[in-house]
């Protein structure tokens, strides 16, 4: 009697952790795409791969914040001159180049999701994305620390500015 109560009381449990977990997975993709107006990007939060390193690492930084920082930095940061908009800006001269990288990252062939692999960047300290898009050779990743307390970053490669309507033709970022 006593593990059937145990195994009912782990089943509603699990199944209402399970609709909270998919809640906050939603929620989060849709606070992405109305604060960036994004609603063409594809999202890859494997809801899976949230909890176990929710459970596995600790974090004052929660999954959602993290995903809001990451994407800041992907459209926003000019500070890190290896960042995606900083090498656009850099190289391009264009200032138009903001609103193109925010096209390029609208796109249904960009995914943005969460890493999941230890890489030279620990998931035991930070929370890690990549914004990936094969057909236009974009490859990103953005760093959030888990604490909060050090600032984000991304970096990269990138063949992505030969469509750029600009003066030069055939201008391509490679890095």
């Amino acid at each position: 009697m006593q593990k059937i109560l145990v195994l009912l009381v782990f089943l509603t449990l699990g199944s209402q952790l399970f609709a909270i977990d998919r809640k906050t997975n939603s929620e989060t993709i849709s606070l992405l795409r109305e604060k960036f107006n994004l609603p063409s990007i594809k999202f890859d939060f494997n809801r899976n791969e949230i909890a176990i390193q929710a459970d596995k690492y600790s974090s004052l930084v929660s999954f959602k914040a993290a995903a809001i920082e990451a994407m800041r930095s992907f459209l926003y940061d000019t500070h890190n001159t290896n960042s995606l908009l900083s090498t656009a800006i850099r190289d391009t001269g264009e200032p138009e180049v903001k609103t193109y990288i925010n096209s390029i990252i609208n796109n249904p062939g960009t995914s943005f999701g969460i890493y999941h692999e230890d890489s030279s960047e620990s998931l035991t300290h930070n929370w890690i994305f990549y914004i990936s898009s094969e057909s236009l050779k974009l490859n990103f990743w953005a760093v959030v620390d888990r604490k909060g307390e050090k600032p984000t970053y991304n970096f990269g490669s990138q063949c992505l500015l030969s469509n750029f309507p600009h003066k030069q033709p055939a201008l391509t970022i490679c890095l």
